[in-house]
């Protein structure tokens, strides 16, 4: 377990940084690609609520993602995190304007958190993926946690970079597992019961 800690912390700096090595030019147009790509699919298409993260630093990003699920009439939810209980809830907005800086000066709603059952479709943000829906988060446990509350038939997704995709992400029991990780260049499915 020591050395699986390990490797996803080394895996954690060097993801975190080759996104990060992306210039400004780079991250806007793989982020538009993501998004048409995003939209695109059938899993999209079907949902009526949507968790989608409001992205942070260099992240992909999801300012015209966000806009086009509020214009689309879809239910749309972002994250609030709850610190003190180690958990992020998903709570509804109708506009951009109503987000506000938070934990971590991300921006939040501060709306009440909605059923994690009624949600068809969660977004989660992340530094690195793997073919097999493996992904690798900052480390808190937010989203594993979760995606723990949600319906089995909601689908879990992540946008991502293509240079975020690596052969393997390392594995701990806990770790949640996603359908889709959608990059600029392809769709990654991943079969997994």
């Amino acid at each position: 377990m020591e050395a699986i800690r390990a490797a996803k912390a080394e895996l954690r700096r060097q993801a975190g940084a080759l996104r990060d090595a992306l210039s400004p030019a780079e991250r806007e147009a793989a982020s538009r690609a993501i998004h048409e790509r995003l939209v695109a699919l059938p899993e999209w298409a079907a949902a009526r609520s949507v968790f989608l993260y409001v992205s942070f630093r260099s992240e992909v990003d999801t300012r015209h993602l966000l806009q086009t699920a509020l214009e689309s009439g879809r239910e749309v939810l972002v994250p609030r995190v709850e610190r003190a209980r180690g958990e992020i809830e998903a709570c509804p907005i109708t506009s951009l304007t109503e987000l506000v800086p938070g934990t971590w000066g991300i921006l939040e709603p501060r709306s009440p958190a909605a059923d994690p059952t009624r949600i068809d479709l969660v977004v989660a943000p992340g530094l690195a993926f793997d073919a097999q829906g493996t992904r690798l988060g900052y480390g808190a446990g937010y989203y594993d946690r979760y995606l723990r509350r949600v319906r089995p038939a909601c689908v879990r997704a992540a946008l991502a970079y293509e240079a975020q995709i690596v052969p393997e992400v390392p594995c701990l029991p806990g770790d949640e597992r996603l359908h889709l990780v959608v990059t600029e260049a392809r769709v990654l499915r991943a079969a997994f019961s």
